[in-house]
């Protein structure tokens, strides 16, 4: 359903027939959502490589239909360069869909986010992880340098069948933390 909203004009419009026209902009906002949760005051829509949190969790990756959430997960924020890795990848892989799979790119504090990270009983930091969040819950972690060749060659693997995911236990993932900017 949605919600209509209404904006009057500002009150030093001239003339009359303008303002008779333009008594009114509407405006509808699907859902209903309250204008502080519009996609404007999401900035992780707008970021090509955003945190992985409790707030933009849905909407980057666990209810995304049909696509793999990339992650790279680090001890605090990641550093620049593994970043760019990852905004190369979105730039070469958001043109093509390679065999059906679309690939969702992000970053996540496994130090604020611990019993996320455990999950993956990820060893060493950083670490380049590969999430099914559809129905069966499923993980790859990437093997190899972060560079965009080696996990270009994960996402081939992919691709081709070749890769072998776990699953994950229980299969749910746990709550992300909320946490105050």
């Amino acid at each position: 359903f949605f919600f209509l909203m209404i904006r009057r004009p500002p009150r030093s419009t001239q003339s009359r027939s303008s303002a008779a026209s333009d008594v009114y902009k509407r405006q509808f906002v699907p859902g209903g959502e309250s204008v502080s949760e519009s996609a404007a005051t999401k900035s992780w829509l707008s970021e090509v490589v955003p945190e992985l949190t409790n707030d933009s969790g849905n909407d980057i990756c666990f209810k995304t239909e049909g696509a793999l959430c990339v992650i790279l997960l680090s001890q605090d924020k990641p550093e620049k360069e593994h970043l760019d890795t990852l905004k190369q990848l979105h730039e070469s892989f958001q043109r093509k869909i390679d065999r059906g799979f679309k690939y969702n790119f992000m970053w996540l504090d496994a130090t604020a986010e611990s019993k996320f990270a455990q999950i993956f009983e990820v060893e060493k930091y950083p670490q380049v992880l590969i999430l099914n969040p559809g129905k069966r819950k499923r993980f790859l972690i990437h093997e190899g340098d972060i560079t965009s060749e080696a996990l270009a060659d994960t996402f081939e693997k992919i691709a081709g069948g070749d890769a072998r995911f776990t699953n994950i236990k229980g299969n749910s993932l746990p709550e992300l933390s909320i946490r105050k900017n």
